[in-house]
């Protein structure tokens, strides 16, 4: 874990010097890519803390034990054809670091939406052209960055500025500012989605429209299926196969819900914030658990996520 948590805690605080309240485009661009890499590298810390395997491509033990307990070995083991040769030291890319992660860190698991966007953004300035940068979105994410590693940093158990250095006032001012737009826009939008259902639920007109789309979406082993945060009915995920990138070719790491509709009131969502903070993605895992295994065929679930990772 020390050679992954101290990359960690050296971009990160390359991106807490960054982060203020007024910020140019070039000082977003590149506190976005400290705070992506560092949170690659806390993620791979923590799954290499609970076992070092976790973190490598290839986790055989014929693989990996020539890796990590190669000055345990005899001198016989380059003839054991259980021990390779030539192991492959090949590591695991940020997006299946953060599948694993949740499933051991509830502050992987809690942040799970916002860590994709930081994803989608990364790739953007590693992969892609930066015409296509969301410097409103970028903005938004470095807002979370304070509440994102404070949470990491009381699993770690290590302080906050042990972790990313010591804090600056812009970075306590934007907390309070994320936390704050987040809550208020969330439940602004619940609040319009809810009175708009209570005009809608005994309205004449609208009942023949209320009664088929009971109809359709009253399906409780649907895989796809949740309670409407606003109004109570039936909403539905929409989901996506996530794609990692190793050895020039992607590869499919699992299923993840990219937004959250209701026929009945119109609520709608796909922001990673806002499913966090809603805890969309636990409702989304849970559901799928409870019903058994989803079908995540590609026919099922289509991905966008095509560029490299």
């Amino acid at each position: 874990m020390a050679s992954y948590y101290e990359d960690a805690r050296s971009f990160l605080s390359k991106c807490s010097a960054l982060v203020k309240v007024q910020m140019l485009d070039t000082d977003i661009l590149d506190a976005t890519l400290f705070f992506a890499i560092g949170m690659e590298r806390l993620l791979k810390a923590l799954l290499s803390r609970l076992n070092p395997v976790f973190v490598y491509v290839d986790q055989s033990f014929k693989n990996t034990a020539p890796l990590l307990y190669k000055e345990h070995l005899a001198p016989s083991a380059q003839w054991n054809k259980e021990f390779a040769k030539q192991p492959d030291e090949k590591v695991i890319a940020y997006r299946l670091a953060l599948l694993r992660a949740k499933e051991f860190s509830p502050a992987a698991n809690r942040h799970y939406s916002t860590l994709l966007d930081l994803s989608d953004l990364r790739d953007i300035i590693v992969h892609r052209q930066l015409s296509e940068f969301d410097f409103d979105k970028a903005k938004s994410l470095l807002a979370a960055f304070l509440p994102i590693t404070r949470d990491f940093a009381t699993e770690c158990e290590v302080s906050l500025p042990e972790l990313i250095g010591d804090l600056i006032h812009g970075l306590e001012f934007l907390t309070k500012q994320y936390a704050g737009t987040t809550e208020e826009r969330v439940k602004k939008k619940l609040e319009y989605y809810r009175s708009q259902w209570d005009g809608w639920k005994d309205d004449q007109v609208q009942s023949g429209r209320i009664q088929q789309l009971h109809g359709i979406y009253d399906d409780p082993e649907a895989h796809d299926h949740a309670e409407c945060p606003a109004c109570g009915n039936v909403a539905e995920f929409s989901a996506e196969l996530d794609y990692d990138y190793a050895d020039g070719q992607l590869y499919p790491v699992g299923v993840y819900p990219t937004a959250l509709r209701c026929p009945f009131c119109g609520f709608f969502t796909d922001d990673g914030e806002e499913m966090d903070y809603l805890g969309l993605q636990e409702v989304f895992y849970e559901h799928q658990e409870k019903i058994g295994e989803p079908n995540k065929s590609a026919d099922r679930y289509v991905s966008h996520r095509t560029d490299a990772a």
